[in-house]
């Protein structure tokens, strides 16, 4: 529904808004690319960005870096840090998910304020900005509910561990 509303919106394919207004100015290698729901299809805008491991990487410090790109604002400040909080739901039922962002319930990534997008077949973008820390995986996981991997809110928070 995101990318649905999105697309109607600025009436125009979402990697063609994508490039046009985060893509190009983040120095991006590869060109922006979404999974289509069939040939020919419409974008699934919640998911299914195709991307390289680098440019996850540079879309990580570009959301770690406020929406700052090339010395300019593309995305407000304020949006990015409301994207990594978690919400309430309508009848108060608090989720730990931002805009198509995962927020860590507990440990010291949730301390930090930390928080991670998470693709159907085991790719992540973490991102810790008070650490100043980004985190690319970029995995191929047989099924995209996860069944059977290991929780990665422990590996970041590892990971951040040990570059202190």
């Amino acid at each position: 529904m995101a990318g649905e509303i999105v697309y109607n919106a600025v009436k125009k394919p979402l990697a063609q808004y994508l490039s046009e207004k985060i893509w190009s100015k983040v120095g991006m290698e590869a060109q922006a690319n979404w999974w289509l729901d069939s040939p020919g299809g419409v974008e699934i805008g919640g998911s299914g960005i195709s991307a390289t491991l680098r440019d996850y990487g540079r879309f990580g410090l570009f959301v770690m870096n406020d929406g700052m790109a090339a010395g300019q604002q593309v995305v407000p400040t304020w949006w990015i840090a409301e994207a990594g909080t978690p919400k309430v739901l309508t009848g108060g039922n608090p989720i730990n998910y931002g805009y198509l962002w995962w927020i860590p319930s507990s440990g010291p990534s949730a301390a930090d304020g930390a928080f991670y997008a998470n693709g159907i077949m085991g790719q992540q973008i973490y991102i810790n900005r008070k650490e100043k820390v980004v985190i690319v995986v970029w995995s191929a996981q047989t099924d995209p509910a996860g069944n059977g991997t290991l929780p990665v809110v422990p590996f970041f928070d590892a990971v951040v561990a040990a570059l202190k």
